[in-house]
């Protein structure tokens, strides 16, 4: 099932310094087992993370668009436009440039999909990830340089 990403108006979208304390909160609780899988085949890398329920994760900023699948689940998704429910099986496309924190529901499973022929892990992440919104305004700017 494809879902259209519709934001609730209920909650006031945080700011990108309000993700970033969030992200600092959560790195503060007890470490949660969040276990990652990472496959390759033809050119595409896919990193699937299985989330318990109860549990609340912080994502990576993506410097691109990237194709984003909650395979089964329930979580409710926290970005700078608002607070969305998912429900798995669905596919999504995941925007460049968007901090995401998730509260799952019920154990969940979401896997991003990146094209690409690295398979170093440390490399896919330096060309796939920004460690923070300076970094990804740095990128983005030099990418409309160019």
């Amino acid at each position: 099932m494809d879902i259209t990403l519709n934001y609730s108006t209920d909650v006031a979208p945080p700011s990108r310094a309000k993700l970033m304390q969030l992200q600092a909160a959560v790195a503060e609780l007890p470490p949660a087992e969040t276990p990652l899988r990472h496959y390759f085949a033809g050119g595409i890398y896919a990193r699937e993370m299985t989330i318990p329920a109860g549990v609340v994760v912080v994502g990576k900023i993506h410097k691109h668009d990237h194709l984003l699948m909650v395979s089964r689940g329930d979580v409710s998704v926290l970005t700078e436009s608002g607070v969305k429910r998912i429900q798995g099986p669905c596919m999504l496309i995941g925007k460049a440039g968007i901090k995401r924190a998730a509260f799952a529901h019920s154990e969940t499973v979401v896997t991003c999909f990146h094209a690409t022929e690295e398979t170093d892990l440390d490399k896919i992440e330096a060309e796939f990830i920004a460690p923070d919104y300076e970094s990804l305004d740095v990128y983005l700017n030099q990418k409309a340089l160019t």
